[in-house]
């Protein structure tokens, strides 16, 4: 019985010799990469009580909720990024139009049919591009921006891409009409129409301003929709997602925020924020008209000056 008790006592020696041999043989064989650390055999424990499957889902979901949150940011918050942003990547301007001024310096743009605004164009790049060094978003100037504390954009201060008409034509028409009112007709008027009179004026010239130089609400660019926007629509012509009311202005070149039309009198298109102005011009328009007439009526001649 000693002998067999030894016999097997040796032979269980030897089993955990040529395991040991074994796992050693395997161990060269692999190498480092085939080996696994404490963590790993505490993480394969862990996950051993779900299936593949479960765990391929998992990791699934998670590759999906990653990536949807990094699509979700819109362009214009990645102020970390080394390359800043240009203005017509940051808002909603149509895909063909162009992001600097150098396209519109053709003049064979000027008499081309299929270009009606091609006078205005050349007029922006030289004047806004070349003189003022005036940065562009769509076919609009830009005069005057400012970064909020986000690191956003602020547009203060643009112009339309009709703005010629509105400086050669409709301010001069108006300044004309109020001086030759002014000269002729008020001196001979109570002091008191005097004062209504120059406050109307003053108000249509503000109003105007107003109208043609504020942003009439240029909407962003938002390639995913914003939080708790499920109503907003896809526009294929810019590539985001804009609010019901907006549309894309062709004339403008971008998506205008409650778009109602491009008016070439304020040499820009009217939206959500520059609307209230535009009212208030329109109607100041037609007061100071009809003031003027009856004032060209109704006035009394200067002593020496005769009809």
């Amino acid at each position: 019985m000693m002998t067999d008790v030894a016999d097997v006592t040796v032979d269980e020696g030897d089993a955990h010799t040529g395991i040991a041999m074994d796992e050693a043989e395997l161990d060269a064989s692999l190498g480092t990469a085939g080996r696994l650390s404490p963590l790993d055999n505490a993480d394969e424990n862990s996950q051993g009580s779900e299936s593949p499957s479960e765990i391929e889902l998992s990791k699934r979901d998670s590759d999906l909720e990653n990536q949807a949150m990094l699509d979700s940011k819109s362009i214009l918050d990645s102020t970390e990024s080394s390359m800043p942003l240009s203005l017509n990547d940051e808002f909603a301007v149509g895909k063909k139009v162009p992001h600097e001024w150098g396209s519109s310096f053709d003049i064979s743009k000027l008499i081309d049919e299929n270009e009606p605004l091609g006078c205005c164009h050349w007029l922006s790049a030289c004047f806004c591009g070349m003189v003022l060094r005036a940065k562009r978003v769509g076919h609009m100037p830009v005069l005057w921006t400012q970064k909020l504390k986000d690191g956003r954009t602020d547009i203060v201060c643009i112009v339309g891409p009709f703005w010629p008409c509105l400086m050669f034509v409709t301010y001069p028409l108006i300044i004309g009409v109020s001086l030759g009112t002014a000269v002729y007709m008020l001196p001979g008027v109570h002091w008191l129409i005097q004062i209504v009179w120059a406050i109307c004026t003053t108000t249509l010239l503000v109003a105007l301003a107003l109208t043609g130089c504020r942003n009439p609400g240029i909407v962003r660019r938002w390639p995913e929709k914003p939080p708790n926007c499920d109503h907003w629509y896809w526009s294929d012509q810019v590539g985001t997602f804009r609010p019901p009311k907006s549309q894309y202005d062709g004339d403008c070149g971008l998506i205008i925020e409650e778009f109602d039309h491009t008016c070439p009198w304020t040499g820009t298109g009217i939206g959500r924020r520059n609307m209230p102005a535009f009212t208030t011009f329109v109607s100041m328009i037609c007061v100071c008209l009809i003031f003027d007439i009856l004032l060209g009526i109704f006035h009394e001649p200067m002593p020496g000056v005769s009809d």
